[in-house]
């Protein structure tokens, strides 16, 4: 995409009160021209504010790569209708090192949310965070949410798997 400075939100696709299968597609250059300390540039993102019915995303086989802030996010608010999910075989790539922005290769945040992270390989996200020890880069990062982390492949990153609050087994 490379859309400029201007642009207020980048996202390469996005889900809004929906689920289904986004599966085996590329994406890549969701950034600005360079890269930017603005929360803004997900490869995937999807946001639940909906309060009914349930849904569920499955996020299979894609790859993605050269994004501003996340490759894949997920969230939603405490009071909106739950929602499962399976992320699963992706490749994420993200650029580093960088002293610009804390990439996030996964973000998952849905409070009534449950699912599962599997068998993806996520490298190159990492910030050189010498002036701010604050901020932190994470492969797979998971908050107040239910989820099972099998089978991932980590290489290159600040860190691994960071669970804030949230619940789940960790494994492989």
């Amino acid at each position: 995409l490379l859309l400029g400075s201007t642009n207020s939100r980048l996202t390469g696709v996005a889900f809004r009160n929906a689920g289904g299968v986004f599966q085996d597609n590329i994406i890549r250059n969701v950034r600005f021209n360079s890269l930017s300390s603005v929360q803004e540039g997900v490869g995937f993102y999807l946001f639940n504010s909906d309060l009914s019915p349930a849904q569920d995303i499955q996020i299979l086989n894609n790859t993605i790569q050269d994004f501003n802030k996340n490759g894949i996010t997920l969230t939603s608010h405490e009071y909106w209708s739950p929602l499962t999910f399976t992320i699963q075989g992706n490749i994420i790539t993200g650029v580093t090192p960088n002293s610009t922005i804390d990439q996030n290769g996964i973000q998952v945040e849905l409070v009534n949310g449950v699912g599962t992270i599997s068998g993806n390989t996520i490298s190159s996200i990492a910030l050189n965070n010498t002036g701010n020890s604050t901020l932190v880069a994470n492969s797979i990062y998971v908050i107040n949410t239910s989820v099972t982390t099998t089978g991932n492949t980590i290489s290159g990153t600040q860190s691994g798997i960071y669970y804030f609050d949230g619940v789940g087994l960790i494994s492989d």
